[in-house]
């Protein structure tokens, strides 16, 4: 009697950079936890605006779909403050040729915004992007770029993620499309 591994659910996400990828991790650790079977292919952009990290994203997933086996969704994370400067040059993300086949997950205002309200009790507090970074580390101390999945991971677990994405839609959209969060 033979049994087979089901092929696990693929997702493609796109991120800006080495530490958006440890956030990834992180998620793709979680999901392990939660024994979802899925895999996040990440693809780093490597920075650059919001739309270039889109058309980079199209790209690489046009690529991979010539290759490999279709994701069930495709992410990109982008972080919020930047693109309002990036719509005012005509680099809008979401005018990107090829971005329907995305969904855009907009990090308020940033990465450290969205790590601030992970931490306990502050789930409800957006800050301006000056003030993301100081307001974090009056949290935690040691945070510095890039962190690790690991170093997410032992600060961090899925009920702070919940509960930061009950009050943030682009989170909560993302997680479950991953299938951390159960749409009731």
């Amino acid at each position: 009697m033979s049994s087979r591994i089901p092929k696990r659910t693929r997702f493609f996400v796109c991120v800006e950079g080495r530490s958006e990828a440890s956030l990834i991790a992180w998620w793709k650790k979680l999901s392990e936890q939660e024994k979802l079977h899925i895999h996040l292919d990440v693809y780093v952009s490597g920075g650059g605006d919001s739309r270039s990290i889109v058309d980079n994203a199209v790209n690489q997933l046009n690529r991979q779909s010539n290759s490999r086996v279709t994701p069930e969704a495709a992410l990109v994370l982008l972080d919020f403050d930047r693109v309002p400067e990036d719509r005012k040059y005509g680099r809008d993300p979401e005018m990107a040729k090829g971005r329907e086949k995305l969904q855009l997950i907009y990090l308020r205002p940033n990465l450290e915004g969205l790590l601030l309200r992970l931490c306990n009790g502050c789930a409800t507090q957006y800050v301006s992007s000056d003030r993301a970074l100081p307001n974090l580390r009056q949290h935690w101390e040691e945070y510095t770029k890039p962190m690790s999945a690991a170093a997410f991971e032992k600060r961090f677990n899925l009920d702070d993620l919940r509960r930061a994405a009950n009050h943030d839609g682009d989170l909560q959209r993302a997680l479950t499309t991953i299938g951390l969060i159960k749409m009731t």
